[in-house]
């Protein structure tokens, strides 16, 4: 297969300037062999990241920038919630003596996590996780309240809109 030269234009400069735009100065390019070749500008991605306090996430496949947001979010709270399960063993010591106990409580530990991953999940494929955290839906869903009258039946308090927003994502998507 015979390798196809790049054909050095206007219509190819002002694509290059008009995908890069504004990112232009945290990189160099040139056209070399017909192929078109970039280089970091290190010290403009330093003094940008120390001036504006964001951060540049690389990805190279097909996903969309929301998709490749979400995997690197969802990357990050794993390691959270692992952080968080080792916080609870070293400031909370088990006080068990049976290795089944400690089995049960490592069980429960995992399907807690299983449960969060779902969930951010269905975050992700209803497109709440644009306008909420985890941690925000669940302490916006802890709000909800019900009240049992004399004759025993529940009934709901009204709900906010954002309760309202998050429960009518919710019921379009498939958590498992």
């Amino acid at each position: 297969m015979a390798e196809e030269k790049l054909h050095v234009g206007q219509n190819v400069l002002k694509t290059i300037e008009s995908v890069a735009s504004q990112n232009l100065r945290y990189f160099t390019w040139r056209i070399e062999d017909g192929k078109i070749r970039t280089k970091a500008r290190n010290n403009a991605i330093t003094a940008a990241e120390n001036r504006m306090g964001k951060f540049l996430l690389v990805y190279r496949g097909e996903c969309t920038p929301m998709e490749c947001l979400s995997i690197y979010r969802n990357r990050e709270s794993i390691g959270k919630a692992f952080f968080m399960l080792k916080t609870v063993w070293t400031y909370s010591p088990m006080r068990v003596r049976k290795e089944i106990t400690i089995r049960g409580m490592l069980f429960v530990f995992f399907i807690s996590l299983i449960i969060r991953s779902a969930l951010m999940r269905g975050m992700i494929s209803s497109g709440l996780m644009r306008k909420y955290s985890l941690e925000k839906m669940i302490l916006e869903l802890e709000k909800l309240h019900v009240v049992e009258d004399a004759s025993g039946s529940i009934n709901e308090l009204e709900r906010t809109r954002e309760q309202k927003d998050i429960l009518e994502a919710r019921e379009k998507v498939s958590w498992w």
